[in-house]
Order: structure tokens, then C-alpha cells, then sequence
């Protein structure tokens, strides 16, 4: 019975005990040539070695919050190959998930709850948990968007024009695809089946997404939501009107790590639905709306919208005749 006691005393000592061996923090070590950095927790145990770039400057003091920790090794492919590796991607557990792929000179971002991953020269993707959930097989592949990414085969990198910024040319028999969020080619239409189809240089590609009730109740309360629409556009030039002045939303992605829907906001014009990056929500288990900015943590909408009316209103003010004016005090107490 004393033992049993002990234990049960002991049990929480046990749980924060885990939790702080589980905090990981950047180490660095110096070479004659640079600095490598690697991964160890709080007792000191490395997770991830020392072999790695020190790019951009890790933060040695801070713990490391991500689920996936990104590290670059500097590994490039051949000057044509378009699917270049940044380095690898781990778990906490220091597992090694997949390599991601560079863009802008650190990790692919996640588009749509997708980024792009690479092997042996060849692209596919993965997905928030870490998980590969479309094999690499082609030679290169855009972001998602829209539920569709295109790609392609036999393709590669002309350096000749733009070293920095290169065009991706096809070789002879190939050609660009479009591709859906389970890999498979989509074969574009001739004409819509609907107004919500997506319109290409090859055709019409179908509307891809599927609700439940509650998940269409939700996107219609975005949609409902005026002011969204307003501020949108609200600096834009000239009058936009019909359909291009509203703004299309879509559930795009439910994070594992915090229940709940990604809302984008998309942009429609001549067509074709592009996302608004700076008109993107998440909606969280209770139903509470935040404003979701690309590279900041989310911020309360309420907060979000009251900042944004007093920006437009700094605006009407140095542009009194802006074509797409609207009153802000109509919406001051929305949501």
C-alpha cells in the first residue's frame, strides 16, 4: 500500500519530468569552415546531430515549439533539375519524415495543408502530421490551389535567360498536368459544369470541394460576413462590381494539431479563383473565428477587424476618392 502511495505521489513529478525531457532546444557546433547546428533536448540527449547548416541563425536559448523541425543541409541537385532539396525534415523524436523542397531559400511552404517534398530528383508531397500522402514522381509541381496542382514530367530548368529565376521548359512528348489532392491527373473539360468550375489554359477543371451541412452552414457565414468582402478590395483600383467584387470561401484544411477548418478566401476574375493570402481564417473547435496571417500566430477576429476598419479609414482619408469606398461604421460591431 506504501508503495502504491508512492507511486501515486510520485506520478506527477513523473509527468512534468516527461514534459521537460521532451523540450528541445537548437545546439550549435563550430568548424574551421562554418557552424553546424543539430536538435537535443533538456537532459542533454541529441535528438537530431550536429550536421547540419546553421541557416538562417537558429536561437540557441528558445524551445523549439514546431512538430516538424526543418533542417538544411545545403544538398542541390543538378542546375537543371527543378525538384531541389532544402535538407531534411524531422519529428520530435528525431525520425526523419521526408526532405522538403527549397523555395525561397528555406522549406516549401504548406498550401492548402500540403507542402512539396522531393526524392531522387522527382516531387511529391506531404502533409501537416509529417506524412508523405502523394509518392514523388514528377519532375516539378506548383503549390495547391484551388484543390489542384499542376505538374510535370520530362521537364526542366533554362537557366539561360534568368539564372536567379529560371523557366521550367518541357522536353519533347511532354507536357504540364493537373493533378488533385489524392495525385491523380484531372483531365480538364472543354466547357463548365458549373460556375464554380475552375478555368485553365487547358480547359475547365471541376469544383473540388465536398461539404457537410455544418461545414456549408460555415462557409456561408463567411460568405455572409459583408465586411470581408469590403475590405478586400477596398484600396483597389478601378470600381470592381458583380462577381470579382465578392470574395469565394472554401474549407481548406482541418490541422491535426488544432481542431478545427482553414477558411480561404479566394479572388475570382475572368474565370480563374486565386487566393487572397491576406484573407485567410481558421475556425476553431467552439467555433470561434481568428484571422489566420501566413507567418504570425492566429489573432482574434474581433481584433483583426477593428484594426483593419481603422486602416481603411487611414486610407479613405489620404484617398477620399477611392473607387471601392464603403462606410466603416457599418460594420464596427460585426461579430
Amino acid at each position: 500500500m506504501k508503495r502504491l502511495l508512492f507511486l501515486l505521489l510520485l506520478s506527477p513529478v513523473l509527468q512534468v519530468y516527461s514534459q521537460q525531457a521532451t523540450r528541445l532546444f537548437y545546439f550549435t557546433r563550430p568548424t574551421d569552415s562554418f557552424t553546424l547546428v543539430g536538435v537535443k533536448n533538456s537532459r542533454g540527449k541529441i535528438i537530431i546531430p550536429a550536421r547540419y547548416r546553421d541557416f538562417p541563425d537558429h536561437d540557441t536559448h528558445q524551445p523549439i515549439k514546431d512538430s516538424i523541425i526543418f533542417m538544411a543541409d545545403g544538398r542541390r541537385s543538378t542546375d537543371e533539375t527543378p525538384a531541389a532539396s532544402y535538407g531534411d525534415a524531422f519529428d520530435r523524436e528525431g525520425k526523419l519524415l521526408y526532405h522538403p523542397m527549397v523555395f525561397d531559400n528555406g522549406p516549401d511552404y504548406f498550401e492548402e495543408g500540403l507542402t512539396r517534398c522531393v526524392e531522387k530528383d522527382k516531387v511529391g508531397f506531404a502533409d501537416r502530421r509529417g506524412l508523405v500522402v502523394i509518392q514523388p514522381q514528377w519532375d516539378w509541381a506548383s503549390p495547391f490551389s484551388y484543390g489542384y496542382a499542376w505538374a510535370c514530367r520530362d521537364c526542366y530548368l533554362d537557366r539561360s535567360r534568368d539564372p536567379e529565376h529560371p523557366d521550367i521548359l518541357f522536353r519533347p512528348g511532354s507536357r504540364r498536368i493537373v493533378i488533385n489532392k489524392e495525385g491523380k491527373e484531372v483531365q480538364p473539360m472543354e466547357a463548365p459544369a458549373s460556375p464554380l468550375d475552375l478555368k485553365t489554359d487547358e480547359g475547365y477543371l471541376p469544383y473540388p470541394f465536398r461539404y457537410t451541412v455544418a461545414e456549408q452552414q460555415l462557409v456561408d457565414s463567411f460568405d455572409r460576413t459583408e465586411v470581408l468582402h469590403k475590405l478586400a478590395f477596398m484600396n483597389y483600383s478601378p470600381r470592381v462590381t458583380g462577381k470579382e467584387a465578392r470574395l469565394r470561401f472554401e474549407l481548406i484544411e482541418k490541422p491535426p494539431a488544432n481542431p478545427g477548418y482553414v477558411v480561404q478566401a479566394y479572388r475570382y476574375k475572368d474565370g480563374v479563383y486565386r487566393a487572397a493570402d491576406d484573407m485567410q481564417f481558421f475556425v476553431d473547435a467552439r467555433g470561434a473565428w481568428f484571422y489566420n496571417p501566413f507567418f504570425d500566430a492566429p489573432r482574434p477576429f474581433g481584433q483583426w477587424l477593428q484594426q483593419e476598419l481603422k486602416a481603411s479609414d487611414d486610407y479613405f482619408r489620404t484617398y477620399p476618392d477611392a473607387p471601392n469606398r464603403f462606410d466603416t461604421q457599418l460594420f464596427r460591431k460585426t461579430r
